[in-house]
């Protein structure tokens, strides 16, 4: 494959600002979106108490309050904290009834008017292996007198982070000022600048405990990036391919779609045509020989140079999009997004710098809005997200020991059977430096 100057989708929907955010994640860099955010996550950092990672447990009294804060975490991706039985167990006679013990958790009257026990629930939650910190209801005193030993005791009982925080902006006085330092907590405002508070701490911590993983060598071999050298490097690496061969005849074509079964794709491949579809390249749902042998003469006419068909199995699956390349300000980077409308009109892609290991694709992945399509929609089997993810760590380790001869690598679509059943690149573009 020749050198190509189209601007691939990778390139396209990863500007310098997406890229930027991508090296704030890896280097655990806080950006925030306005002034208060900037107030509010600096109040929090302030303790100087870093969590271990960022599983965040909720306590609130009000049910309004958790119905906005559930809403916030969907939009925000707040990684909620799964509660272990002993803490359940412990906070249930301590809550009315009807109330369900969950993250994030609401006391009802059993924390309005009754600080001890609704720090006592709290500090239930500071105990659990499974929490690295928390964010509790918690508004400062204007005008009314309370004793600050509370908040004190708790801040005292555990060293995880922990965030009092109010529903809504509001007034402080001096008199709110002194109790703050007295209680020796951060009393936040506002839930999302709460919620990205937490995020920013969580981040913040797991990098500063396992550091930032730095690009291997350029080790890879620039001969494995052609033929059947190329299809078995990307499925040593985890990423499958469809059934397919690639010959220089519509005959041939044709013959090839006989073994691997109709329907199949056919595809022209010449240097000249990097994106297929756009192209006019692509045919899909062919049912005989005979008609991949039409259009494959049809396809061979679009170029005067060399030119091959690609015939493939037709794939089942959701259709996504994952590519690398390198950002001349910020290095190599990954790129991860749902085909079709997510990425085409919503843009809805996550990016991070290279290497990406496992953890960090899922957390990607769990990034995108149409994440939910992957686990399973109206009816439809959840998507091979493991399969997704191992592909994605193949591509980074591919592109980051080649990244001395390629500029852009990206498989478009990759597509994701249903669970336990794989991925298939159906579309794989290098593009050289």
């Amino acid at each position: 494959m020749g050198k190509r100057q189209a601007i691939s989708h990778t390139g396209a929907l990863a500007g310098a600002d997406e890229v930027f955010d991508a090296l704030c994640k890896r280097l655990g860099l806080i950006r925030v979106p306005t002034l208060e955010d900037l107030t509010e996550t600096t109040l929090a950092f302030m303790p100087g108490r870093f969590p271990r990672g960022s599983r965040a447990a909720i306590v609130v009294n009000s049910g309004g309050m958790k119905g906005l804060i559930c809403d916030h975490c969907d939009e925000l991706n707040t990684n909620l904290a799964q509660l272990s039985d002993k803490t359940k167990e412990a906070v249930r006679p301590l809550i009315p009834p009807e109330l369900v013990v969950e993250n994030p958790l609401e006391c009802g009257v059993a924390g309005f008017g009754d600080e001890q026990n609704f720090i006592n629930i709290v500090k239930f939650h500071a105990e659990d292996d499974g929490v690295d910190l928390l964010a509790i209801h918690g508004e400062l005193p204007r005008g009314e007198k309370r004793d600050p030993q509370l908040f004190r005791n708790l801040a005292a009982a555990t060293n995880k982070p922990v965030l009092a925080f109010a529903r809504s902006t509001y007034s402080c006085t001096e008199e709110s000022r002194a109790f703050q330092e007295e209680a020796g907590l951060p009393f936040l405002q506002a839930i999302k600048p709460t919620l990205r508070a937490l995020a920013a701490l969580g981040l913040y911590g797991e990098r500063k405990r396992f550091g930032v993983p730095k690009l291997p060598e350029m080790t890879g071999n620039e001969a494995d990036l052609e033929g059947e050298r190329l299809n078995s490097l990307l499925q040593n690496q985890g990423i499958g391919l469809p059934k397919q061969a690639l010959v220089g005849t519509a005959a041939d074509a044709a013959a090839k779609g006989k073994e691997i079964g109709f329907p199949v794709a056919l595809k022209l491949v010449a240097p000249e045509v990097v994106h297929k579809t756009e192209s006019g390249a692509v045919v899909l749902g062919l049912k005989s020989a005979e008609e991949v042998e039409t259009h494959g003469k049809q396809l061979l006419t679009k170029t005067s140079g060399k030119a091959q068909l690609l015939i493939q199995e037709m794939v089942q699956g959701t259709e996504v999009l994952i590519g690398a390349r390198t950002d001349p300000q910020y290095g190599p980077f990954l790129m991860v997004g749902l085909g079709g409308i997510f990425v085409e009109v919503l843009k809805d892609v996550a990016i991070r710098l290279l290497p990406v290991d496992e953890k960090e694709a899922r957390t990607m992945l769990r990034e995108l809005r149409g994440y939910k399509v992957l686990e399973g929609v109206r009816g439809q089997r959840p998507r091979d997200i493991d399969a997704l993810v191992r592909a994605m760590v193949g591509l980074s380790d591919i592109f980051a020991a080649h990244r001395n001869h390629l500029s852009d690598f990206e498989i478009n679509p990759i597509m994701v059977r249903a669970q336990g059943g794989g991925v298939a690149a159906v579309d794989v573009r290098l593009v050289r430096k």
